[in-house]
């Protein structure tokens, strides 16, 4: 993705380090459960949690058990090392996405690692991919021409090549997050981000930022939408009127590749949190109806923050990094809530 692409040229140029903000951390900075390191690759982004929560995977399809960060699986593919991939987890039916970044390939795999064959009539690089629908369809996003490639997840080759929608678009789509209902799809150009109502086939929205932006996600209910720009804000807009709703600051400066930028952004599937990353080497966890930071915790370097991602129960929360000295890693935290919060939670349930 662009964003990859954009920190990987950075590191061939010499920039000059910038001093770390000196900030306090105010609030309850987590519990760490698990740590993996490594320095092989770059950049593992795409971070995910297996359902069950017993494992941590990357978009090489690399994979390491949970707590013990045992490596499990090393590119399950057994394509090039260089390759990339947007997966997802089916949880009710133990399938798995998985679509080639570069190519487009796709496949239906089960957990025990078996593929199960899936033709496209489409083919290219590609921006997202996700199953939507309860679990029952995929969407991806093509980037070139922009199109956005509707599939049935348990049709065979022939029956998937007849039935796929198709969807050409009107806009670029080298960026892009696709809400789990299929209904939505964000994509992002400089400044701004274009939300796309995939039933009416038009655009909703476009929610303009000041600065560049290098993030965004959808709530898993599809009503919110957050963005992260290189200002180290992080808002909050409602995807029914494109209003902004929160500026969360937080993030501090960071000492390779640029200053500043929130890198990277993921809701808890229960909806309450919101989680980002920086390249302060933060990951902090926002509390979706104050927009106050319940959790923040520092990995030292500091590296940028990659990708974070939530467990399936929103009980852990992980972040994956790179500093400037090429260690790589990922980290798990539980998500601590102190009193005053675990009270005001309970009140409202």
């Amino acid at each position: 993705d662009v964003g990859f692409i954009s920190c990987v040229l950075m590191m061939a140029v010499n920039v000059l380090a910038m001093p770390v903000a000196s900030q306090e951390l105010a609030e309850p900075q987590g519990k760490l459960v698990a740590q993996v390191d490594f320095e092989e690759g770059a950049f593992p982004r795409g971070l995910r949690f297996s359902p069950e929560g017993t494992e941590i995977w990357t978009n090489k399809l690399d994979a390491w058990s949970l707590p013990e960060g045992k490596k499990i699986h090393s590119s399950l593919l057994n394509e090039s090392r260089k390759s990339r991939y947007f997966f997802d987890f089916a949880a009710k039916s133990r399938l798995m996405l998985v679509v080639n970044q570069g190519t487009g390939a796709a496949a239906i795999w089960k957990r025990t690692g078996e593929p199960i064959s899936r033709a496209m009539r489409q083919q290219g690089k590609v921006s997202a991919a996700r199953l939507i629908d309860d679990e029952k369809r995929f969407a991806v996003l093509f980037s070139d021409p922009p199109t956005l490639y509707l599939g049935d997840v348990q049709l065979g080759d022939v029956q998937a090549r007849e039935s796929d929608a198709i969807l050409p678009l009107p806009f670029e789509a080298y960026r892009g997050v696709i809400s789990a209902s299929g209904n939505l799809l964000a994509t992002g150009k400089n400044n701004d981000i274009q939300l796309w109502d995939v039933q009416k086939r038009k655009v909703r929205a476009v929610l303009q930022h000041k600065n560049k932006l290098f993030s965004f996600a959808f709530s898993r209910d599809g009503r919110f939408i957050a963005s992260g720009a290189s200002d180290n804000i992080v808002r909050l807009f409602d995807t029914s009127t494109g209003k902004l709703l929160a500026e969360m600051a937080g993030h501090g400066k960071g000492k390779i590749f640029l200053a500043s930028a929130v890198y990277s952004l993921s809701f808890s599937p229960n909806g309450e949190w919101l989680a980002s990353g920086g390249h302060d080497g933060r990951v902090m966890v926002w509390d979706t109806k104050t927009y106050k930071p319940i959790m923040q915790t520092k990995i030292a370097g500091p590296p940028i923050v990659c990708s974070v991602a939530f467990s399936s129960d929103s009980k852990l929360v992980a972040g994956s990094f790179e500093n400037a000295n090429g260690k790589r890693g990922i980290r798990v935290w539980e998500v601590v809530l102190d009193d005053d919060l675990k009270k005001g939670r309970s009140g409202q349930r």
